[in-house]
C-alpha cells in the first residue's frame, strides 16, 4: 500500500521483451528504370519484365513523355530507350538529355529495331529488336544492379 488513503500503487511493470523486439533497417528502394517505348505492347512486356526482376518502372510513350519523368523529384537510375520514337526522335531526345549535368549521368539502354540506321549514339548498350530477353536483362543489371540481389533473383522483403 502507498499513500495517505493506502490504495494500491500502480507501478510500471518491465517486461523484458529483448527476444520479441528486433530492429530492422528498411529494406533499399528498388532502383527505377524509366521505359521509353512508343509500342503499348512492347513497353507493358518489358515493364513487366523489369518488375519480375525487381526494379521499379515509370514508363513513356514519347520522348516528350519522358522528358516530363526524368524532370521528377527522383530520377531514374538507368533509361531504356526505342530511337523510333513519334515527334522527338530517340536519338533527339539523347542530345537533349545529356546538355543536363542531373540527367547526363544516367545510364541508357537503347533497345530498338533502328540501331543499326542511327549512326553512333550516346548509349551505354544497344539491344536489337526482336530483343533477347536474356541479353537485355543482363546488360540492365550490369548497369543498374539491384542491392541485395542474388543469383537466384532479388530478395524477398
Amino acid at each position: 500500500m502507498c499513500g495517505p488513503l493506502r490504495t494500491r500503487c500502480h507501478r510500471p511493470r518491465v517486461v523484458d521483451v529483448s527476444d520479441s523486439l528486433r530492429i530492422t533497417e528498411p529494406a533499399p528502394a528498388p532502383p527505377v528504370i524509366l521505359v521509353v517505348e512508343d509500342d503499348p505492347d512492347f513497353r507493358l512486356q518489358l515493364a513487366e519484365a523489369l518488375r519480375r526482376e525487381g526494379f521499379a518502372v515509370r514508363t513513356a510513350a514519347s520522348a516528350e513523355e519522358a522528358i516530363v519523368a526524368l524532370g521528377m523529384e527522383n530520377p531514374p537510375a538507368l533509361i531504356t530507350l526505342d530511337l523510333g520514337l513519334p515527334r522527338m526522335s530517340g536519338k533527339e531526345f539523347l542530345q537533349l538529355k545529356d546538355q543536363y549535368y542531373r540527367w547526363a549521368r544516367i545510364p541508357v539502354v537503347v533497345v530498338s529495331g533502328q540501331v543499326q540506321q542511327s549512326g553512333p549514339i550516346a548509349a551505354r548498350v544497344t539491344v536489337n529488336k526482336p530483343v533477347d530477353w536474356e541479353t537485355l536483362l543482363d546488360a540492365i543489371h550490369l548497369h543498374c544492379p539491384i542491392v541485395g540481389r542474388g543469383e537466384d533473383g532479388p530478395l524477398d522483403g
